[in-house]
């Protein structure tokens, strides 16, 4: 909710959105930071949105973890993000076939060898795929980037947020693929193999419902995270 309600804010007061992003990121990790629970815990949310009716329509579908927020502005998307949801691009021809795809980030994960290489220049340890604390090995995150859990700040953990460059869709339509990692987590799930089932989905006229529901038991697999899905489509012609 405070994510959603800044960033409406910055957007209206005339804001692009890389700065809405900067600036609503750093306000939301001073917010959390203050809490007397963020020391051992974080809070994070997947939001999606843009300047017109778009923004609204997507605000129901924000509640779960992982931090990424994604704003469609002047037929371009731009995204903020911290730990490991992601998002999965889909450019579309006029029959729904797959031009290119592809993830918008690359999660913020010991497996981010950027992220990995950063965590050892602080002197911490990674073991198993989890950032660990050398002075108290309990004290471990699987996750490089997050609101709070102030406790691993002194293994590099922090709650910066990356922006992503925008990516326009002037020419053809884009299909968006928002989730927590309850769904890219799941075994051979590919940005390719998303698209074409996504692809393959409307050219049978389904909707981004039932899309969205395929996704919550992907390849046969069923996610043992928590899993949030949120489809998109946007043209050159959404508001």
């Amino acid at each position: 909710t405070e994510i959603l309600e800044r960033c409406k804010r910055e957007l209206e007061s005339g804001k692009g959105a890389s700065e809405t992003l900067s600036v609503v990121f750093g306000e939301v990790s001073q917010l959390i930071d203050g809490d007397d629970d963020s020391t051992e815990s974080g809070s994070t949310a997947t939001v999606g949105g843009s300047r017109g009716p778009l923004f609204r329509s997507f605000s129901y579908l924000t509640r779960d973890i992982d931090s990424q927020v994604l704003i469609i502005q002047d037929h371009r998307i731009v995204s903020g993000f911290l730990g490991d949801s992601s998002a999965c691009f889909c450019n579309l021809d006029a029959q729904s076939q797959v031009l290119d795809s592809g993830f918008l980030f690359e999660a913020h994960r010991t497996s981010n060898r950027k992220e990995a290489r950063r965590i050892l220049e602080f002197g911490c340890i990674i073991e198993e795929g989890y950032v660990v604390d050398p002075e108290n090995k309990d004290n471990a995150i699987s996750i490089t980037r997050t609101f709070g859990d102030k406790s691993m700040r002194r293994c590099g953990v922090n709650s910066e947020a990356e922006i992503s460059e925008p990516r326009s869709f002037d020419q053809n339509s884009m299909a968006l693929v928002i989730a927590t990692d309850g769904l890219w987590d799941l075994p051979k799930v590919t940005a390719e193999g998303v698209s074409a089932t996504l692809s393959r989905m409307l050219r049978s006229g389904s909707d981004h419902v039932e899309i969205a529901q395929q996704f919550s038991s992907f390849n046969g697999y069923v996610p043992t995270d928590d899993c949030t899905v949120l489809i998109a489509t946007v043209t050159a012609k959404t508001p």
